[in-house]
């Protein structure tokens, strides 16, 4: 567990446009606060993936969604509200109307 400085300078790092490293639960993963779009051009970089391939956005809650500009629809509704959350589970978004290319990860807590 990290202590309260290392959150903080994380945290920092993060709303200066930074990337970090962070453990999933199978790998380790690259973060970046999806509205700073230099980290999430960083991420491509690091990862050489090509612009072409979208990269998911991780939230801790469905609260989250309609900040990011997605619309839930019935069926993601049911699901969110399933027993599968909090847990592993991705879900493709039609990201027409929002301003991020997403797949989207709920949180485990």
């Amino acid at each position: 567990m990290q202590s309260d400085d290392e959150i903080k300078k994380i945290v920092a790092c993060l709303d200066n446009c930074g990337v970090m490293l962070m453990p999933t639960d199978t790998v380790y993963g690259l973060a970046a606060l999806p509205i700073c779009a230099r980290a999430v051009e960083r991420i491509y970089e690091l990862k050489h993936r090509p612009d072409r391939m979208n990269l998911p956005i991780m939230v801790d809650s469905a609260k989250r969604l309609p900040a990011l500009g997605l619309a839930i629809g019935e069926a993601a509704q049911c699901l969110l509200n399933s027993p599968l959350v909090p847990g592993a589970l991705t879900l493709p978004w039609d990201s027409s109307s929002s301003r991020f290319q997403v797949g989207l990860r709920g949180g485990t807590r």
